[in-house]
């Protein structure tokens, strides 16, 4: 990607030399080469203004520090092995070279240790559509192949499904419903039956069941069609989807309520399934995340509960879901989890959004399906989910929090690659206009940027926020 040459000159005088900044001095061949190691953060804003930490080795007492050949301010060699140094703008996200040189010309450059991110996060929200009858989840996904995204809601006051088809441009056709038997409480979409079309699983909390619709690949309301109802267990509250014994077929995890009890249904192929084995959950499970903990090659499971503040794996073994090691402890009330390899280590981490304490808790993955001690960090009141995705665009994970409650806001947690993760004065707030209940995200404008579907349960509205950062 092309970048705005900066003009920057600068001259300094001392010991008999000048240098000019960007110049070509001539260097000393008996000094030692410097060399940088890290940066600490690995991340920082496009507005610059930030305090980044460089350390390495043989940093002269002159050292400058250049991000793609623009001069830090407020430079400051601490000694030998550390600079500190204010962050100057930007006027693009990614990967930079970051650049260590002395006044005798010796220099170090490495481009894989920082990356910028929008600094100004923006939003233009101005996109309202009506739903069916207070929505309790949506999607944001390609569901007819056409290379739009596509939004659904699952709406539990009439028992129905919305669907709006993308249109050039970002733009959704009108309203289009899905009846169903009974009201929905959560909802996935994957392709169950193999045909590469991403079909849609219901937990229906009512009436104890868990309905299958099939993608036709039609266009409009008979896009889906009701294939299989199936009983599962007491007040189910959340669907997840994996492979729990490694067949090649997306096998399903139901978390229910009542009872305390996860709905373990393996797949039989045509998107049929065996009958649910019934596994014993933590007190008030609630939430559940289906991945391949311990390598492998199976999908294991976490589950979360909200009564002991712990996280608890699962197992898989050939199909058979086995308690595996102690409860994690998270934050207070723990509701959504999730499982991601946030620093690409080939081990998943582990999310839990903690709605008493506040915030969200990560637990770095091990070797064996262990995980490491819970690091939290703050958000804002009642946080209900959060999704793994890059929307800095700085090419690393963030978290993007969902806080409930009349005056409800996502918070974005900037990643910095390593499993951690930038909070305070750094973490972004983006407000809204409804009361949230979930939220989804994807490109829906094709512009290389995320942008985010948030619903109300409360109005019965979907509100698309288009991204607009820089």
């Amino acid at each position: 990607m092309a970048r705005r040459a900066l003009g920057l000159v600068l001259v300094f005088l001392g010991a008999g030399c000048a240098q000019v900044a960007g110049g070509a001095a001539s260097a000393d061949p008996s000094e030692p080469k410097p060399e940088l190691h890290a940066i600490q953060p690995a991340v920082g804003p496009t507005t610059g203004g930030e305090s980044i930490t460089l350390r390495g080795a043989n940093f002269s007492k002159d050292a400058l520090v250049r991000w793609n050949g623009v001069l830090g301010e407020n430079i400051k060699v601490v000694s030998a092995s550390e600079i500190t140094a204010v962050l100057p703008a930007s006027s693009q996200v990614g990967n930079v070279t970051v650049t260590v040189s002395s006044a005798t010309g010796a220099e170090a450059s490495r481009a894989d240790l920082f990356s910028y991110y929008y600094g100004q996060i923006g939003f233009d929200d101005t996109t309202v559509l009506s739903t069916g009858g207070a929505p309790k989840a949506v999607i944001l996904a390609d569901l007819d192949g056409d290379q739009r995204v596509d939004l659904l809601t699952a709406n539990a006051a009439e028992s129905s499904l919305s669907l709006f088809i993308g249109q050039p441009g970002g733009l959704f056709a009108s309203i289009q419903r899905i009846d169903l038997p009974s009201p929905p409480e959560a909802l996935t979409a994957r392709d169950v039956d193999g045909d590469s079309r991403p079909d849609v699983l219901i937990a229906a909390g009512s009436a104890s069941r868990m309905y299958t619709l099939r993608n036709t690949g039609m266009s409009g309301p008979n896009l889906f069609t009701l294939t299989a109802t199936t009983q599962v267990g007491q007040s189910p509250f959340a669907i997840a989807t994996g492979d729990l014994n490694s067949d090649g077929l997306l096998d399903v995890v139901v978390g229910n309520r009542g009872g305390n009890s996860l709905s373990v249904l393996m797949n039989k192929g045509g998107a049929m399934w065996d009958a649910p084995v019934t596994v014993a959950a933590p007190a008030l499970p609630a939430g559940i995340a289906v991945g391949d903990i311990n390598k492998d090659g199976r999908a294991d499971v976490a589950v979360s509960s909200y009564q002991d503040n712990t996280v608890q794996v699962f197992t898989s073994v050939g199909g058979t879901l086995m308690m595996a090691g102690p409860a994690l402890m998270v934050g207070s009330g723990p509701t959504g989890v999730s499982l991601f390899d946030f620093n690409k280590d080939g081990f998943l981490d582990l999310t839990a959004v903690c709605e008493n304490t506040g915030g969200v808790s990560v637990l770095p993955g091990q070797s064996a399906g262990a995980f490491g001690s819970a690091q939290s960090y703050p958000t804002a009141q009642y946080p209900a989910m959060a999704l793994a995705e890059d929307l800095n665009g700085d090419g690393r994970t963030d978290l993007i929090v969902l806080n409930g409650g009349s005056k409800g806001s996502l918070v974005v947690l900037p990643g910095q690659g390593d499993g951690t993760f930038v909070s305070g004065n750094s973490s972004q707030r983006i407000p809204l206009s409804i009361a949230p209940s979930a939220f989804s995200a994807a490109d829906i404008d094709g512009d290389g940027k995320l942008d985010l579907a948030v619903i109300s349960q409360s109005a019965s509205k979907v509100v698309i926020l288009r991204n607009q950062s820089r």
